[in-house]
């Protein structure tokens, strides 16, 4: 997480939680599909016999307050007893028609998680040769990186000085991405970081590189950490527990629990590719349970 998704030092304690939750597939039960993982998600579809909308656009989610179905975008066509939600609110456009009651613990929590912040990753592909001596060696030989094929870094890069008067000293090259990988075998170049790349970063990390191959993705990729301490961790503990949970419109007095189920909750807390796979597990055992309930 550190060095994939460029999360800071300071943010240690979601970085160790998820750095965990991601070594769980290193119990041997890992699997890749031949041709790319998505054959897997398209695997599990067809054996749903899932009546799927693939790039639907969901605009809008209502409760209907006689039936407790949840109709999408006003089409009385599109009604469900549950509805997950698996993309960061804040970083969607939906609005929600869920009670009445404006401070209900569901459009609290809507009203805090829609403007949580996520911190903005870049990834560079260039066709290129390092520059050595930008690394600190002698010369640009390239020998000295013939074996590198990964490069880790970090933007922070200092510890506290030994003196014990407070300074910090820098003990490694402060580098503009955090992750460096390299093709084996062709000139591709990976770089990975929150710094958008200028054609004189290029320069100073390359002897040379191809402008025409040069290819920048930018993403949202975890939460900001610091927001989610300023508006969420400074909460009382059952405000949070009413904020943070994956189910979004929860039981009331005259009511059972409803079908609007959060899957990026817990990103409030880690993030990471395998973190949000078990949330979508908790909610589907969540969802199961309900229904078994009926």
């Amino acid at each position: 997480t550190r060095n994939n998704y460029s999360q800071e030092p300071c943010d240690l304690s979601p970085i160790v939680v998820a750095g965990a939750v991601s070594t769980l597939a290193a119990n041997g039960l890992c699997y890749v599909a031949n041709g790319g993982n998505s054959l897997i998600e398209q695997g599990l579809i067809e054996q749903s016999k899932t009546n799927l909308f693939l790039n639907f656009e969901i605009s809008k989610i209502r409760k209907d307050r006689a039936t407790h179905k949840y109709i999408l975008n006003d089409d009385n066509a599109l009604q469900y007893d549950y509805v997950v939600i698996a993309t960061p609110l804040c970083l969607s456009n939906i609005t929600f028609d869920i009670s009445d009651d404006e401070g209900s613990a569901c459009n609290q929590q809507i009203a805090v998680l829609s403007q949580q912040e996520y911190v903005d990753v870049y990834k560079h592909y260039v066709k290129g040769t390092l520059k050595p001596q930008y690394f600190g060696f002698e010369n640009n030989e390239e020998k000295h990186l013939e074996n590198v094929g990964t490069i880790f870094s970090s933007n922070d890069g200092s510890v506290a000085a030994t003196g014990g008067d407070g300074e910090r000293r820098v003990t490694f090259k402060k580098l503009p991405c955090t992750t460096i990988g390299r093709l084996d075998k062709n000139d591709w170049l990976c770089f990975m970081g929150r710094e958008k790349f200028t054609e004189q970063t290029l320069n100073e990390l390359l002897v040379e590189w191809d402008k025409e191959s040069l290819q920048q993705f930018q993403f949202k990729a975890y939460p900001t950490y610091q927001w989610n301490r300023n508006h969420i961790d400074c909460l009382s503990v059952e405000q949070q527990k009413s904020i943070l949970r994956f189910c979004m419109d929860t039981k009331t007095k005259n009511d059972s629990n409803g079908g609007l189920y959060y899957v990026n909750v817990l990103e409030s807390g880690m993030s990471a590719q395998e973190v949000l796979a078990v949330s979508g597990k908790n909610v589907a055992l969540l969802i199961h349970k309900q229904m078994e309930q009926l």
